[in-house]
């Protein structure tokens, strides 16, 4: 069901020199490149019949060259193995969790495919807040926080979830996922809760995954919130970019 995955983590953070751009917007626009194959880089469609300013060569051409150099091909071979190999960890890493999901009721080929489903079982929730204060690898723990973000998801895990972050109990990757999923099932009535959370420095910086929600807020007490806190240094970069682009 849903869309088969390879297992690849998240990426990481990227620091970015364009302030018109926030930082969560980056965040979902990266794409692995460290793990894909030289061969997905190949342009695709008409791009590859057009001329390059210098020396007159199409990129297929240049591809072709590439393929034909005993170097690029090992190099080439290399990244596939490199992988291959990753996905078959990724694989082992996550089968303990899709086993109890299997054993709920519930049969997905990778985490991934739960944040794709449009409407989770109920039964994958307590699976997941098991599995999310387990010693997973910190990719796998992400994945799970971010499988919270589902408004169906609220009445179950909710409470939990806020009180899992308040307490520090939760390692910094699946803080992460778990702000997301706060961030996505907030209802307007929980703000004073996003606020609390954004207001404390002790939590770290994946509360700046809290900022994209209050900016959508009508209330007052968001944006003023959003204005006290603009200098906290997990937290300026985006709160500045967000609110440029509204006086923009």
């Amino acid at each position: 069901m849903g869309i088969h995955g390879d297992g690849r983590s998240k990426p990481d953070r990227l620091v970015s020199t364009n302030p018109g751009r926030s930082d969560t917007d980056r965040l979902r626009r990266k794409r692995t490149d460290r793990y894909r194959p030289f061969a997905d880089i190949e342009p695709k469609g008409h791009i590859g019949s057009m001329r390059t300013k210098r020396g007159g060569m199409t990129l297929h051409e240049a591809m072709r060259q590439l393929d034909a150099d005993p170097a690029y091909r090992a190099i080439r071979s290399a990244r596939d193995r490199e992988l291959a190999e990753v996905a078959e960890l990724r694989r082992r890493e996550q089968q303990p969790l899709l086993s109890d999901l299997s054993s709920a009721g519930v049969i997905v080929a990778w985490v991934g495919e739960l944040c794709s489903i449009p409407d989770p079982d109920p039964r994958i929730y307590p699976v997941l807040l098991d599995h999310l204060t387990k010693p997973n690898p910190p990719w796998l723990l992400e994945w799970i926080g971010r499988a919270f973000g589902r408004k169906t998801a609220r009445p179950i895990v909710w409470d939990t979830l806020i009180n899992l972050i308040k307490t520090h109990a939760l390692k910094e990757r699946a803080a992460v996922g778990v702000m997301v999923a706060i961030s996505d099932m907030a209802q307007p009535g929980d703000l004073e809760t996003l606020i609390d959370l954004l207001s404390d420095p002790s939590i770290g910086g994946s509360r700046v995954f809290l900022v994209s929600n209050l900016m959508r807020s009508k209330r007052p007490a968001a944006r003023a919130a959003l204005l006290q806190h603009q200098d906290d240094p997990d937290l300026t970069n985006e709160i500045k970019a967000r609110l440029a682009r509204t006086r923009s």
